[in-house]
């Protein structure tokens, strides 16, 4: 979806359509630990998930229910956005967007996250090792592409 000129890109675990018109949008979570209601209505994915089945079905929030299903426990917590919540959520994303394309390439830092354990790069992170450590390895790389590059 695009909205002043920004791409929102997300695929939804489960839409189903309601015989009154209505969504329930669900996001399966595989963990034991659930989520309260109160919880979920600041879940900015959900509110991803409403605005997204709002402008591709043309239904209004009053008739989407966003849920996350624990299949662990079988349990079910269900919530509805209003308008007012959707469209300061979207301000809220624009705003971030906006901030960070405004950013320069040098203020963007290395962050520690739940993926870095995963990361190809981890070996060449500032955020794990010594800046001498990373730009010997950025080296080894360069000339690593370089080698590939003169057998080609």
């Amino acid at each position: 979806m695009r909205r002043n000129d920004i791409t929102f890109i997300g695929v939804i675990d489960r839409v189903i359509k309601g015989n009154d018109g209505g969504y329930l949008v669900i996001d399966y979570k595989t963990s034991k630990r659930e989520k309260k209601k109160r919880t979920l209505m600041d879940d900015n994915q959900l509110k991803g998930y409403a605005w997204a089945i709002h402008k591709l079905y043309d239904v209004p929030y009053e008739k989407i229910y966003c849920a996350h299903y624990y299949p662990v426990t079988g349990n079910f917590v269900a919530v509805k956005f209003s308008r007012f919540q959707i469209d300061r959520w979207k301000k809220q994303q624009i705003e971030k967007v906006w901030r960070i394309r405004k950013k320069k390439k040098d203020e963007f830092w290395a962050q520690e996250n739940i993926f870095c354990d995963w990361c190809e790069y981890k070996e060449a992170c500032p955020r794990f090792h010594s800046e001498e450590i990373v730009c010997k390895r950025i080296d080894e790389q360069k000339e690593l592409k370089k080698q590939n590059t003169q057998k080609k």
